[in-house]
């Protein structure tokens, strides 16, 4: 349940013996003990090991005892090694108890020069008790902590029965145990873990509503989710209510002290409901947040290699037992062989006492100590080691008492013989000792559950319901967006116009495609109400300065079994479903691999329907109609598939939809609507049919409903209304409206 460094820093403690009732001892001594015996790896690794040994906001159950400044769940770091002391905590002498009695393997250090264990003996069960966190090649593992008490009696009832079911198991061992308390809402996250080796677990901070002073309500945070920086969370929650993304705060401070341990208070105006911010800060900041769990450990196959392998909880259990009834075997076989060695050499001096006047006899007459020896062993049938142990016998063994001490011992080395062979003849007998050690530890040890867990938080989210509230959100053709009131508008700002209109909630959502191949997720909380012309997307996003947003689509559902649709401009088409743009990173999220800076997303729509048509228009005149069903959902890091099949000096330049009519617009100012039935339905990747005479370009299209109202606005910002009464044949050239280009068509 360690990794090499956290192991090594312990037997190097040991081995210097800094035991819980020694002094304190440098720990740059420790470091550099470790480095030049186990692990030379840099003093920064081993030091940051040992300060987070340390930490009991970070370890449920410490293993050093630090004296100095080892950090802070702020986030400080500890001090300079040649500043703190440290020595083993009371708890890590079950991590090493009996290492010395052939119970584990050894192995030579880097150098040759020492010899250091494989593994620790580890009394209890490390491994879930601290968790485990960390990244290696290709793989992560990261084990909560528990209770040291329920994960002893989990143990003990899984060593009385193998075949225990998981909900018989979590009775004593429910759930995770943060050294931060929390609480857990949820059990399924939980069971999934515990019976797959991976899960998700929800953990929110413990937080209290309090009276203030006049009327005013405060929040009151007295424990935070595990790894969970307190200095972050407050500067997170002040830089919220200073952008008035959560109105209603007008103060935050930390009030935490070594005495009474976390205490952040949030300040709240008069009148403000105190659930309803409080289930803004669990939404908007890490006093409520996700941990992933993933019991990957190394595991020793039968001839001893270690492999990563994903655990459930009774593989982890069995493991741990497996190698407890290793321990104990080896220790038995070990106080054995002692025992017997000892046995043997009594045996012999009381035969010698038996004998005395013989024996001093015998030595006397003797002309060196090997005559002697030779004498003995012959006269009396003693072994060499038994003859030689009566040489060096003192004269005080002549004593009454002392031949009385002797023989009370031996009696009682032969009760232990028999009682190591009993117990190295049943395995029922180990797993008792197994059973009582633990337990001795659990009584030492265990201390009360710290984090909650409860059941999914129906009732917490009915009290915390962010109220619903109705909007008419804007986005302009100079890429503002604003929002307001439903019965409200917004001022423009110079000429700019209104590109995109929606009636909205703020429990919806907005998801801007743009020409790189991205979106952006902007949440229904985080919509902009602001004075004047709102807020350009690019001080929301980070995007880039040749970026531009193509198409707004409102989301309710990210669950739901509508696609979305994109067309590049070199003829590529994908799918991908909706959940795909569930992302709120700031710099947007890669939804199309475009493969060619040149090549670009030209349009992105939302499908309700699998069997929808799509229509892509080529600015040589070419069009393609095809059913959507013909391309099937990808994710998103895939480039898609070829939509139309185009010549080199062609491209897409719009993706319409399955509406009546459609509509281009030629460079030169030709306008034209045409039925989308007269497109003939083909298979995608097809060169298409002509739409517009050979040799006019096409500057984009769209798809109506209804043309009958329909506005054309050309680069001068000259606006010319047209009712399209006749429609064209779709390789007409169309009427001339402007002399110029047309930039906008509106309906």
């Amino acid at each position: 349940g360690m990794k090499p460094v956290h192991r090594r820093i312990l037997y190097a403690m040991n081995e210097l013996g800094l035991t819980p009732d020694r002094q304190f001892r440098k720990s740059v001594r420790i470091v550099g003990d470790v480095l030049g015996k186990f692990h030379p790896h840099g003093d920064t690794s081993v030091y940051d090991a040992l300060t987070r040994m340390a930490q009991d906001f970070t370890m449920r159950y410490p293993t050093v005892l630090g004296h100095g400044n080892f950090g802070s769940i702020d986030g400080d770091a500890p001090a300079a090694m040649r500043y703190t002391e440290a020595k083993m905590d009371h708890i890590s002498k079950e991590m090493l108890r009996d290492i010395n009695k052939d119970t584990v393997d050894f192995i030579e250090n880097f150098d040759g020069s020492e010899m250091e264990p494989t593994v620790l003996t580890a009394r209890f069960p490390h491994l879930l008790v601290n968790g485990s966190q960390g990244i290696a090649v290709g793989m992560a593992t990261n084990i909560p902590p528990h209770n040291l008490g329920e994960v002893i009696d989990a143990t003990v009832d899984y060593i009385k029965n193998p075949d225990i079911e998981l909900k018989d198991l979590m009775k004593k061992m429910p759930g995770p145990d943060f050294p931060t308390g929390g609480v857990i809402h949820g059990k399924e996250g939980i069971i999934k873990a515990y019976e797959t080796g991976n899960g998700k677990i929800k953990v929110r901070g413990r937080a209290k509503i309090e009276n203030g002073k006049r009327g005013k309500h405060e929040i009151v945070i007295t424990e935070l989710p595990y790894m969970v920086n307190k200095a972050k969370l407050i500067e997170k929650i002040a830089q919220l209510y200073h952008q008035k993304k959560i109105e209603g705060i007008t103060e935050v401070r930390d009030e935490s002290d070594l005495k009474q341990g976390i205490r952040v208070v949030v300040d709240l105006k008069k009148g403000i409901d105190p659930n309803y911010i409080l289930n803004q800060l669990y939404k908007n900041t890490d006093l409520e947040n996700t941990f992933g769990i993933i019991n990957l450990a190394l595991v020793p196959d039968d001839e001893g290699n270690l492999h990563p392998k994903v655990l459930t909880i009774k593989q982890i259990l069995e493991e741990y037992v497996d190698h407890q009834r290793d321990i104990i075997t080896r220790r038995t076989k070990f106080d054995l062989k002692k025992a017997e060695a000892r046995a043997h050499i009594l045996e012999g001096l009381l035969i010698a006492l038996d004998n005395i006047d013989e024996v001093i006899e015998i030595i006397r007459s003797s002309r060196s100590a090997k005559s002697a020896s030779q004498k003995l062993q012959k006269r009396f049938k003693l072994s060499e080691q038994q003859a030689q142990a009566v040489l060096d016998m003192r004269l005080q063994r002549l004593v009454g008492l002392e031949r009385s001490k002797l023989k009370k011992e031996f009696k009682e080395l032969k009760k232990q013989i028999a009682y190591f062979k009993k117990l190295l003849s049943d395995e029922r007998e180990i797993d008792k000792v197994v059973i009582n050690e633990l337990e001795d530890i659990k009584k030492n040890y265990s201390d009360e559950r710290r984090t909650e867990i409860i059941d999914e938080d129906k009732d917490i989210d009915e009290a915390f319901v962010v109220p619903e509230k109705e909007l008419k959100v804007y986005y302009t053709d100079q890429n503002y967006l604003n929002s307001t009131g439903r019965n409200r508008t917004i001022k423009l700002q110079g000429n700019d116009v209104i590109k995109y209109e929606f009636d909205l909630t703020n429990y919806d959502s907005l998801i801007f495609i743009s020409d790189k191949g991205k979106a952006y997720r902007l949440s229904g909380t985080e919509f902009p109400e602001v004075r004047g012309k709102g807020k350009h997307i690019k001080s929301i996003f980070t995007m880039d300065d040749d970026e531009n947003v193509i198409n707004v689509i409102p989301v309710r559902d990210f669950e739901s079994d509508e696609k979305l649709f994109l067309a590049t401009s070199n003829g590529m088409v994908k799918k991908l479903d909706l959940k795909e743009l569930d992302s709120n990173v700031k710099k947007g999220i890669s939804i199309m691999n475009l493969k060619t800076p040149d090549n670009r997303l030209i349009g992105a729509e939302l499908f309700k329907k699998d069997n929808e048509e799509v229509v892509l228009v080529t600015k040589e005149g070419n069009g393609i109609r095809f059913d959507s069903s013909d391309v099937k959902p990808t994710k998103r890091g895939a480039a898609g598939v070829k939509g139309i099949n185009i010549s080199k000096t062609d491209k897409v330049i719009n993706l319409v939809g399955d509406k009546e009519v459609i509509v281009t617009v030629s460079d030169d100012g030709f306008v034209k609507g045409f039925r989308t039935s007269s497109l003939n339905k083909q298979k995608r990747a097809g060169k298409g049919l002509r739409i517009s005479p050979k040799g006019q370009i096409l500057d984009f299209a769209i798809s109506l409903d209804n043309p009958d109202e329909t506005f054309f606005v050309n680069s001068e910002e000259e606006i010319k209304k047209t009712k399209l009464e006749k429609l064209n044949k779709r390789t007409d050239r169309g009427t001339k409206l402007f002399n110029g280009i047309v930039t906008e068509v509106f309906v």
